[in-house]
């Protein structure tokens, strides 16, 4: 059977398979060709993703012929198609398509949010990662949001803020009150960007964007985004934590 993860290149990321089924949805139910424009650009555009290392790539890596594959695999996944033959899916296939296949506008947001990612992490790369989670929007966004949460200044400012507005330096979810101030308190504090990773990578980052959370507060934030594989605001996190 015919499979995207062979000839020696790394198995598709959900970003690479969230911008496949963007271009499925796109043209559904007719898929672009081979040959096609729509194939090559899509093509471009995956090589370019920060997510792979050189290394692990050959020549033949994301080439037209495979993104077409690709598209084909994604599209048997639909029930019109469930009878076709000679297709495999990969779990992360089939996990993209339960989350975006009846979201095609959401995709599409996406889809160019993780194009605009690519340009913002080439310059912003937010250095070492090794314990970020991987949102359901995929793991350019999930950076281009570490990106926004570490720029230079924006902790310090917050900090401030709390200090002016509260007298003490607050988590603004379990109220955590710092003992320490100067260099202690940013090990202990940290940003959390507001702004929903669908919007990520085009946004312009305002000290009302941020909030400051105890380190604990804002893991958990995460992990609470990536299970209910959907954005979480302040306010509901508060009503989760407390309930």
């Amino acid at each position: 059977m015919p499979i995207t993860h062979g000839q020696g290149n790394p198995d598709w990321s959900r970003d690479e398979t969230i911008l496949a089924l963007d271009l499925v949805l796109r043209h559904w139910p007719k898929i672009p060709g081979k040959r096609s424009v729509e194939v090559k650009a899509l093509s471009d555009l995956i090589r370019r993703l920060p997510l792979h290392a050189d290394g692990e790539k050959n020549a033949r890596f994301r080439n037209p012929d495979g993104v077409y594959l690709k598209l084909q695999n994604l599209a048997s996944l639909h029930a019109d198609k469930s009878g076709r033959k000679g297709l495999r899916t990969s779990q992360t296939d089939r996990e993209v398509w339960r989350a975006f296949a009846t979201r095609p506008k959401e995709v599409r947001v996406i889809a160019e949010q993780i194009a605009a990612g690519i340009d913002v992490l080439a310059v912003n790369e937010p250095g070492d990662d090794g314990d970020i989670y991987e949102a359901v929007e995929g793991m350019v966004l999930t950076r281009v949001h570490r990106v926004r949460e570490r720029a230079p200044g924006f902790r310090s400012r917050i900090i401030e803020r709390a200090r002016k507005r509260d007298g003490v330096i607050r988590c603004e979810c379990c109220s955590l009150v710092s003992k320490f101030d100067g260099a202690a308190a940013y090990v202990i504090f940290e940003v959390h960007h507001l702004v929903p990773l669908c919007n990520a990578a085009t946004s312009v980052t305002r000290l009302q964007d941020l909030a400051l959370l105890c380190a604990n507060c804002h893991r958990l934030i995460h992990a609470v985004m990536r299970e209910r594989a959907s954005h979480c605001t302040l306010d509901e996190f508060r009503a989760w934590y407390g309930g």
